[in-house]
């Protein structure tokens, strides 16, 4: 009975809030059950109950004191931002228990940056989390730490636009145009959308992070707090993290290319020929390893049409992330115009262009994502 008269009570607290009670009385008994439920709740310890409860019935300050009442306050507000995200449907409310959970992260002396900015970026907060990772590298060198994983994390969980807002609000900084000798009106705007023209600027503002920058004004410490910032700025940039998962890959290229050669043996049909070629792209990709391709260069020719598209476009699947030679390596198979020596059929010129779009995916740049759009728009063929 008890439980019954909960549920019902989270229901008519929930449509509360959006039509007004006609029985005041019978709205005011049903919220002293969820009273007397939530200090039961808090009488034997279930606090999980108890924001449980608190979430479904958008009682924010009851949500709070479950946390901060529990014997771990850290794994309460994981449990907490775990259910907000999956459960609460409504976006309104879900930024307003997203909101609170942040400021009970700052509230604490030794808060959880990482869960913390996992907070803001539900919330689109570039501006806050800019802030955390330049408080915490002019900490000590454990906090810088934290600032570096929490920058891989941001480049592996969120989308572009959100990451150049961030660099963006960075380099905006008093701290940074200080180290990095930036006269404020010089400086990149801050992003507050993600615009085209946006990214644009937020692409050239990454030139200025560089040694090259005179520093024989800054302290020892400030030389220090510099070169962190380059570093930060190279793991946002996703320069870092593609050249890790590049030297992880390529040492630890396992692929066996008997196997291959024993499929390639027994080809007899064409379908099995491009799923031989696909499986090679597979096997070794983000490697740059290429030798099979090169060693069975007249067997690829066999293929025709779409499966000479295929092929070609394998060898990005490969090269994925070998960005500084990408235009030299791919140079045979792209069109006339680009100043390549090759130019040959529109299947190869196109699996070319898919090919480089691989090799540059998710960490394109401007420059790059304006050659593939000129290309598309410059194709003679369909």
């Amino acid at each position: 009975l008890r439980i019954n008269q909960t549920e019902e009570s989270t229901k008519k607290t929930v449509r509360s809030s959006k039509t007004s009670f006609d029985d005041r009385d019978t709205y005011n008994k049903l919220e002293q059950v969820v009273d007397r439920m939530f200090e039961k709740c808090f009488d034997h310890r279930e606090h999980k109950q108890a924001l449980g409860i608190a979430v479904e019935t958008r009682r924010l300050d009851i949500m709070e004191r479950a946390i901060l009442t529990s014997d771990n306050t850290e794994d309460m507000l994981q449990y907490a931002f775990r259910i907000i995200v999956k459960l609460v449907e409504s976006a309104r409310f879900r930024n307003q228990a997203l909101s609170q959970l942040v400021h009970i992260y700052l509230r604490l002396p030794h808060p959880n940056y990482i869960h913390l900015c996992q907070c803001l970026v539900f919330l689109d907060d570039p501006k806050n989390v800019a802030d955390i990772i330049e408080k915490l590298l002019k900490q000590s060198e454990d906090s810088t730490v934290i600032a570096y994983q929490l920058a891989f994390d941001l480049y592996e969980n969120t989308t572009q636009q959100f990451l150049q807002r961030v660099v963006s609000f960075l380099s905006k900084s008093n701290l940074y145009q200080k180290l990095f000798n930036i006269n404020s009106e010089s400086a990149t705007p801050v992003a507050t959308e993600a615009t085209e023209s946006e990214t644009m600027e937020v692409e050239e503002s990454k030139e200025p992070i560089s040694s090259s920058c005179a520093t024989n004004d800054l302290s020892s410490d400030e030389k220090i707090v510099r070169s962190r910032y380059e570093h930060i700025n190279t793991i946002l940039s996703g320069e870092k993290v593609i050249e890790l998962h590049l030297q992880f890959l390529i040492r630890n290229n396992n692929a066996d290319l008997k196997v291959l050669d024993k499929i390639k043996a027994d080809v007899r049909h064409s379908i099995t020929h491009n799923a031989t070629v696909i499986a090679n792209g597979l096997m070794h990709y983000g490697t740059t390893s290429d030798q099979f391709l090169r060693e069975n260069l007249d067997w690829l020719g066999r293929a025709v049409n779409w499966a000479k598209f295929t092929a070609t476009a394998t060898v990005g699947v490969i090269h994925r992330g070998h960005e500084k030679e990408a235009l030299k390596l791919m140079s045979a198979y792209l069109p006339k115009d680009s100043g390549g020596t090759g130019g040959g059929s529109m299947y190869t010129e196109g699996g070319g262009l898919l090919a480089l779009g691989l090799i540059h995916a998710n960490h394109g740049g401007a420059k790059m994502t304006e050659y593939l759009l000129q290309q598309c728009k410059d194709a003679t063929s369909e």
